[in-house]
């Protein structure tokens, strides 16, 4: 089964519970090629430190968000001149991240706590889909799918 499953929360609110290789497919080109953009999410991660998890990404790796074995949260795009790289997440517990892009840097946080900025150097050239729980860049080679709970996604143009 790759669907997540909805799951309720204490609090009311609802969640995507992501389990073995369940991802989600959204739109085409959701992050903006030229403009820039911001997502944020709360995620909250079964377990850390097994394997790489992706998040959330575009394409043949055209962006991609995820979760490194060391727990950090990580970003790469063929429009960054490197990776950048966040706090560490912890496992079992809400996390709220934030990824935020104005075509000049590229700077990823957890909980209001943001890693390095990264100079972006050019624009993603591909219209391509966009997976919610996969990096499909890391998926084609390592099966880096996200194992836990995902809510209250947003993406904005900037």
């Amino acid at each position: 089964d790759a669907a997540p499953r909805w799951t309720q929360e204490p609090d009311g609110a609802w969640s995507l519970s992501f389990t073995n290789c369940a991802f989600v497919s959204l739109p085409m080109q959701l992050m903006p090629p030229f403009a820039g953009f911001e997502i944020e999410m709360d995620v909250l991660p079964a377990r850390i430190g097994h394997k790489v998890q992706g998040l959330i990404g575009d394409g043949n790796f055209a962006m991609g968000l995820w979760i490194g074995k060391d727990g950090a949260l990580e970003m790469r795009s063929d429009a960054f001149a490197a990776t950048a790289k966040g706090p560490v997440l912890e496992p079992g517990v809400w996390n709220r991240i934030q990824v935020v892009c104005d075509r000049r840097t590229v700077k990823i946080g957890v909980d209001g706590r943001f890693g390095k900025p990264v100079a972006v150097k050019g624009h993603s050239v591909n219209p391509v889909y966009t997976a919610l729980g996969a990096t499909p860049g890391y998926v084609n080679r390592t099966g880096a799918f996200f194992e836990g709970r995902i809510r209250s996604l947003a993406v904005r143009f900037r």
